[in-house]
């Protein structure tokens, strides 16, 4: 199976309307994407990788208070997931997820994702963004824990999350010198609406 190593997930980009859509395969270096609303295709695209080891990135511009559909296809394997945008600005009331040190555990982590996955299948409004204080992974210098623990595909809750909320990370002191936290989570420091402090 030459497909996906990393399902797809969901990151913002630049400010919340801007969701950055990313995954990684074993070999292909080439994916499509497709991006839909109310039944309606709105982007079907060629996505070429953005590293040498597979890792693909696609930015999408959402409508506030809009529900997407997207379809990621690598190979003969394809993945589909959905997300909601970031309310209406007359919204007023927001419910969103934090937790944190997730290391070392994905069967622990598993579980706190089937309830969040839970909660937000009863209350469809709190599809909304995760905040993690970090420690994602035990050593975050080593690909293999990225693989194993956060990434794995085998924890079925954990890839359905990542796959319907936007995740904001701090970089904890497990991530070490944050070279792979960064490459996964490439989010965009220079932007005037978030900031985030990824430490010494």
């Amino acid at each position: 199976n030459n497909g996906f190593r990393k399902n797809p997930y969901l990151i913002f980009n630049n400010n919340p309307e801007d969701i950055t859509i990313l995954w990684q395969t074993k070999s292909i270096s080439e994916s499509i994407i497709t991006i839909s609303n109310n039944n309606n295709l709105i982007d079907s695209v060629n996505v070429s990788q953005k590293t040498d080891d597979h890792l693909f990135s696609y930015n999408f511009r959402a409508e506030n208070g809009q529900k997407y559909i997207y379809k990621v296809v690598a190979g003969e394997e394809s993945f589909s997931g959905n997300f909601n945008s970031c309310p209406k600005n007359s919204a007023e009331n927001l419910d969103f997820y934090v937790y944190g040190d997730t290391r070392s555990y994905p069967e622990n982590h598993n579980e706190v994702a089937k309830a969040i996955c839970n909660d937000f299948k009863q209350n469809p409004n709190n599809q909304t963004f995760i905040i993690s204080t970090g420690d994602l992974v035990k050593h975050g210098n080593y690909e293999k824990d990225w693989d194993n623990q956060f990434f794995d595909g085998k924890y079925k809750f954990i890839v359905k999350m990542l796959a319907s909320l936007p995740y904001i990370s701090a970089q904890g002191n497990h991530e070490r010198n944050g070279d792979i936290f960064r490459k996964y989570f490439p989010y965009n420091r220079g932007s005037k609406h978030w900031s985030f402090d990824y430490g010494p």
